[in-house]
């Protein structure tokens, strides 16, 4: 039985959208420095556990942990946090930002995991739900060397800008 691509679209991005809220909405209104555990642990658990809900890959429901993720930190980063002694000019405000926000996400990705892989398990009743889904054998490889060394470059470059935009000094 052929499943409908339109309403797997919906399952697979509805739940992103409302696990993301559930993080993104009480961060909003309640400052981090005043928020209680009791309600991180609540966002993070019924964020998992709608994260879980539905037939998925390992592969899909890490990307979509990944992006439900960002939502906590930018969260606490859109009610207030943006204030922070430490965000006083351009640049210390973008370091502040990507390294928090960067460090928070994976940090919560993982907690997440820590609910959402179990409640993969019940939902689809055994490991076999957690086969990947992707088709990551498809994915473009350098197969000649100057494929390779371009790749290496590219990554070398990004690194590079992405330590001048961070101000971190050069050795």
């Amino acid at each position: 039985m052929q499943q409908n691509p339109r309403g797997r679209t919906f399952w697979m991005v509805g739940p992103v959208v409302l696990a993301a809220a559930v993080l993104f909405i009480p961060s909003v209104l309640v400052k981090p420095s005043e928020q209680p555990a009791i309600l991180l642990l609540g966002q993070v658990v019924i964020a998992g556990v709608v994260l879980g809900a539905g037939r998925q890959g390992f592969d899909v429901l890490f990307l979509r942990m990944v992006v439900a993720s960002l939502a906590l930190p930018l969260g606490w980063w859109a009610g207030g946090a943006a204030s922070h002694p430490a965000c006083t000019g351009l640049q210390s405000c973008f370091q502040w930002f990507a390294l928090g926000v960067g460090l928070l996400a994976v940090l919560v990705a993982v907690v997440l995991a820590l609910v959402a892989v179990p409640a993969t398990l019940v939902w689809n009743r055994g490991l076999r739900s957690l086969r990947p889904e992707l088709a990551w054998g498809r994915l473009p490889r350098p197969r000649i060397w100057w494929q390779w060394v371009l790749l290496v470059v590219g990554v070398v470059i990004g690194l590079i800008a992405l330590q001048v935009a961070l101000g971190i000094p050069s050795v």
